[in-house]
């Protein structure tokens, strides 16, 4: 009879303590997965897929770097990789595929690369830009609320002969 009722007082309290320590784990969990899921502590990346070519434009918003791939095999296969030390990070991508540009809005501008070859054709100040929207072969700076801040028209965009882009103003929408 002792024997028994000490198994029973010892299962008993291993009862309480598994749910304490279950119920702890759990409330350590829901933390862990509550600060995981937060939108700043995950880095956003910005997908283009420009079907008609098979490629993939993927942005990191953090570094700024702008990668393309070809989507042509069975697994994307990388095809260009565009740092920027201008560009120190990404908020929006938009691919014009009738002319072939992939518009890039950074912190502080926006630029427009040959979509085809990933090279920078020019940039343009985008302050207080947070979106873009194409327009013809143009593109509309959005601010936070949705209105439009300025229009940047591609041919607007200037590239030097040492291939240092020109700066023009943005023309107000």
């Amino acid at each position: 009879m002792f024997r028994t009722a000490a198994q029973q007082i010892l299962r008993s309290s291993r009862v309480r303590w598994c749910a304490g320590f279950a119920w702890l784990m759990a409330g350590g969990a829901s933390f862990l997965v509550a600060g995981c899921s937060s939108e700043a502590a995950l880095p956003k990346q910005h997908l283009v897929e420009w079907q008609a070519e098979r490629l993939l434009f993927v942005a990191d918003e953090r570094s700024g770097s702008i990668r393309a791939f070809s989507l042509a095999t069975t697994a994307p296969t990388p095809l260009a990789f565009a740092p920027s030390p201008r560009r120190h990070s990404v908020r929006a991508l938009a691919l014009d595929a009738e002319h072939g540009r992939l518009w890039v809005l950074g912190g502080e501008q926006v630029e427009v690369f040959d979509a085809r070859r990933l090279r920078s054709l020019g940039q343009q100040p985008a302050e207080g830009a947070r979106a873009l929207r194409l327009d013809g072969g143009a593109v509309v700076l959005l601010a936070d609320d949705g209105h439009a801040l300025g229009r940047v028209e591609a041919s607007a965009l200037r590239v030097a002969a040492e291939g240092v882009p020109t700066v023009t103003a943005a023309a107000p929408y």
